[in-house]
């Protein structure tokens, strides 16, 4: 249960600085700016999956899954912005 909520907690807070992001570099609202609106979303699936592993994983386990997600979602933030600039 702790889980869920600190999750809910991370999503929601990401999203925010995102969507403040967004209006300051932009002028745009977060749903318009695809890369920063994708990785909202791509922390929504995460936070949505990880409360359903069984809480018996080793916490080390939870990190390094996040960890690559990071991984993951930094590279294609780095695609989108190369893309967007050329």
């Amino acid at each position: 249960m702790k889980w869920g909520f600190a999750s809910l907690l991370i999503f929601v807070v990401s999203t925010i600085i995102g969507g403040i992001a967004a209006k300051i570099i932009y002028d745009e609202l977060l749903a318009n700016i695809d890369y920063i609106h994708g990785v909202a979303e791509s922390l929504l699936g995460t936070f949505s999956f990880l409360p359903s592993l069984p809480p018996s994983l080793p916490f080390s386990l939870y990190v390094s899954l996040l960890s690559w997600l990071a991984f993951h979602l930094k590279a294609r933030l780095h695609d989108s912005q190369c893309h967007a600039i050329h």
